[in-house]
C-alpha cells in the first residue's frame, strides 16, 4: 500500500510539474479581447492566494468508517496579524454617527470599541441596521449598507471567518430582506465550517465558550428559517441533535431567560420545517386524506408549543412584555402558515376523493387559518406595547403581518358559506391596520420594509373599495350560473387560487404594492403555505 501511494504521489507530481494551473482554450479572436480580463483575474487570484494560502493534508487518523471528506483536510497558513480597517477608519461614516447607530441597535452588554475590534463586518452590520431604524441621512444608510455588502462578499469567499462574522451575517439576515437569503446561506456555511453545531455537547456539560458558540448556532438556525420557509425555500440548517435536543440547552450553567426565548423559537421552527417537508410547495394539488391527518398532528404540535411557553416569560427590563406576547404572535404566524394548507388545490379541476370526515376537518382548519389571521391584526391594533417594538422586529414579522392582510382580503373577496368571515369586518380591520402602520412608520427610515408595506396596504384598500361593488356583482352572477354544477362539499372550487410564495420575487426596496393592481393581488398574491 505504501508503494502504491508513493507511486501515485510521484505521478501526480510529474503531471502538475508540466501542466499550468490555469489553462484557457480560446479562439484567437476572443483571446485578445479577454486579455484585460485574464490579467484582472490572475491578479485577483494571486492576491487571494497571498492573503490566504492553503494546503491539503491527508488525515490518516480517520477511521475506515468515517465520512469520505474526513480524509482530506484543508489547512490555511496563518497570516501575520494586521490591523483591519472598518467603515469608520475608512472614513465611510464618522465615529459620532457610528456610535449613534450602535446605541440605536445594541443594548449596552458590549462596548462600541469591542465590537469594532471583533470584526469590521460586525460593526458594519450594526451601523447599517442602526441607520435603517433611525431617521438618518439617506447616504449614511446607503454607504453603510454598501460597505456591509462588500465585506460580506469577502467573508463568504474566505476561510478565515470567525464567530463575530457569523453574528454580523445573522444581523443582516434578520433586517435586510433583499439580502437575507444570501446572508443566511453564508452564515450557515461558516457556522458549519466553524463547527458551531458541535458545541452543543460541551455546552450542556458546563463549557462557557461552547455555550456561547452553541447559542450562536441557534441564532443561525432561526435566521435561516426566517429567510427560507415563508418563501417556499428549503432551509439549509437541518434537524441535527443540537436542534432536536434544544431544550437541554436550558440546563446549561450559563443559560438565561433570553436563551429560553431562543429555544422556544428553535422548537417552533423545527415544527415548521416538518410542515414544509410534509406538504412540499405544490399549491395546486389538494391535500389527501393522509395529509389531512398529518395536518391534524402538526396542528396539535403547535398548540402544545404555545401551552408550553406562553406562561414561562416574565416582563423584561429591556423589551417589556414582548417575550410573552411574542409567543402568541409567532404562534398565530405558524398557525396561519399551517392552516392555509387547507386552501391548496383551490381552482383545481381535479377533485380529490375525500372522506366526509376529512372534508369536515379541512373546513375547520380553513376557519382556523382565518382566526389566526384575524388574531394577528387584532394584536397589532389593540396592543400599544406591540406598537412600540414593531419597527425593531425582524423582517419575518412584517412579512407575516402582510400575509395576514392579503389572506383576509382574498378570503373575503370570494365568500363561502363554510368560512365564518364578515366582509365589512375585514375591510375595517385592514383599514385600521393600515392607519396604525402609517403612524408607526412615520418616524422610520424611508428604506425600511415596513414603510413600503404601510403604503401598500393603504393603496390596496383604496383599489379594493373602488372595485368592491363590481367584483361582488361578477361573483354573484358566476355563483348563480354555476351553483348547480358545484359539489356541495367542495368549498374551494372556482378561480380562488393561491400562490403562497409570491414574496420570493418581491422587490423589497421599491414600493411594489403601490404600483400593483387589485386584480393582480387578489388573483396572484397568496398565502404562506
Amino acid at each position: 500500500m505504501e508503494k502504491k501511494i508513493q507511486a501515485l504521489q510521484d505521478e501526480v507530481g510529474r503531471i502538475t510539474k508540466h501542466v499550468p494551473i490555469h489553462t484557457r482554450h480560446e479562439a484567437p479572436a476572443t483571446a485578445a479581447s479577454d486579455m484585460a480580463y485574464q490579467d484582472s483575474q490572475h491578479s485577483t487570484e494571486e492576491r487571494l492566494q497571498a492573503e490566504s494560502p492553503w494546503n491539503i493534508h491527508l488525515n490518516a487518523k480517520s477511521s475506515a468508517g468515517a465520512v469520505p471528506g474526513s480524509y482530506i483536510t484543508q489547512t490555511s497558513t496563518p497570516k501575520p496579524s494586521v490591523t483591519q480597517q472598518d467603515l469608520i477608519s475608512k472614513g465611510i461614516i464618522s465615529a459620532d454617527s457610528a456610535m449613534r447607530y450602535f446605541e440605536k441597535y445594541h443594548e449596552c452588554t458590549v462596548t462600541f470599541e469591542s465590537t469594532r475590534e471583533a470584526s469590521p463586518l460586525l460593526i458594519a452590520a450594526v451601523c447599517t441596521i442602526g441607520a435603517l431604524h433611525s431617521p438618518s441621512r439617506e447616504d449614511d444608510f446607503s454607504t453603510c449598507r454598501s460597505e456591509f455588502i462588500a465585506l460580506s462578499e469577502k467573508v463568504a469567499l474566505t476561510q478565515t471567518s470567525n464567530v463575530a462574522d457569523v453574528r454580523a451575517l445573522c444581523i443582516g439576515t434578520f433586517w435586510l430582506p433583499d439580502l437575507s437569503w444570501s446572508l443566511a446561506a453564508a452564515a450557515g456555511r461558516i457556522a458549519t465550517e466553524l463547527q458551531l453545531h458541535k458545541s452543543f455537547y460541551k455546552a450542556v456539560h458546563g463549557d462557557q465558550e461552547h455555550y456561547l458558540r452553541a447559542r450562536l448556532y441557534y441564532h443561525v438556525y432561526v435566521c435561516d428559517h426566517h429567510a427560507s420557509i415563508p418563501f417556499g425555500r428549503p432551509p439549509m440548517t437541518r434537524e441535527c441533535e443540537a436542534i432536536r435536543e434544544a431544550r437541554k440547552f436550558l440546563d446549561c450553567d450559563y443559560a438565561i431567560e433570553d436563551d429560553a426565548r431562543l429555544v422556544s423559537q428553535v422548537c417552533r421552527w423545527s415544527v415548521l420545517s416538518n410542515i414544509y417537508d410534509t406538504f412540499g410547495i405544490d399549491v395546486d394539488r389538494p391535500l389527501s386524506d393522509n395529509e389531512v391527518s398529518s395536518l391534524r398532528r402538526l396542528n396539535f404540535a403547535l398548540d402544545s408549543l404555545r401551552a408550553e411557553w406562553i406562561d414561562r416569560f416574565a416582563p423584561n427590563d429591556h423589551v417589556g412584555n414582548y417575550p410573552r406576547k411574542g409567543v402568541s404572535l409567532q404562534y398565530h404566524f405558524a398557525k396561519l402558515y399551517l392552516c392555509s394548507h387547507a386552501f391548496r388545490g383551490a381552482g383545481s379541476q381535479v377533485f380529490p376523493l375525500r372522506s366526509q370526515e376529512a372534508t369536515i376537518e379541512l373546513d375547520e382548519v380553513a376557519n382556523s387559518a382565518v382566526v389566526s389571521a384575524l388574531s394577528i391584526l387584532r394584536s397589532v391594533l389593540a396592543d400599544v406595547e406591540i406598537h412600540s417594538f414593531l419597527d425593531g422586529l425582524p423582517t419575518y414579522f412584517h412579512v407575516m403581518i402582510t400575509f395576514a392582510v392579503v389572506f383576509l382580503l382574498k378570503v373575503s373577496f370570494k365568500p363561502s358559506s363554510y368560512i365564518r368571515l364578515g366582509v365589512q369586518e375585514v375591510k375595517h380591520l385592514v383599514e385600521d391596520t393600515g392607519s396604525i402602520l402609517k403612524r408607526i412608520t412615520s418616524t422610520m427610515h424611508s428604506r425600511h420594509l415596513f414603510v413600503s408595506i404601510a403604503k401598500g396596504i393603504g393603496n390596496l384598500l383604496q383599489q379594493f373599495s373602488q372595485n368592491e361593488e363590481q367584483s361582488h356583482l361578477i361573483a354573484n352572477t358566476a355563483i348563480s350560473e354555476t351553483d348547480a354544477q358545484v359539489p356541495e362539499t367542495d368549498v374551494w372550487n372556482g378561480d380562488f387560487a393561491f400562490d403562497p410564495y409570491f414574496l420570493g420575487d418581491y422587490d423589497f426596496y421599491t414600493d411594489q404594492f403601490t404600483d400593483i393592481g387589485l386584480s393582480f393581488l387578489l388573483d396572484n398574491v397568496g398565502l404562506p403555505g
